[in-house]
């Protein structure tokens, strides 16, 4: 109760999650979702980096024949400074890939 002996009063604010889709999130994703846009995860999958290779290549499948190379030494590029800033990240706690 407040000094002037009136109830305090609960407003029940809208929720930060709203599902447009058929999918029922379990309780432990809706924490994580709750958690908001900014928040970080901690850690990467075991296999972030082959995963990354191997969506790239996908995509790169679906380019004209002439363009290909091309993405592919970039993607390559980009891998491996991905790798090494991996490895000089003292946060990171896990066990990174092994491969470009």
């Amino acid at each position: 109760m407040r000094a002037n002996n009136t109830p305090r009063v609960h407003h029940t604010f809208y929720s930060r999650i709203v599902n447009n889709t058929d999918i029922t999130f379990s309780n432990k994703e809706i924490e994580l979702l709750e958690e908001g846009p900014t928040y970080n995860l901690h850690h990467k999958k075991k296999h972030c980096f082959t995963n990354l290779a191997l969506e790239a290549e996908d995509a790169i499948s679906l380019l004209p024949m002439t363009d290909r190379e091309y993405f592919r030494n970039r993607v390559s590029d980009h891998l491996q400074k991905l790798k090494l800033q991996d490895k000089t990240n003292p946060q990171c706690n896990h066990q990174s890939d092994t491969g470009p």
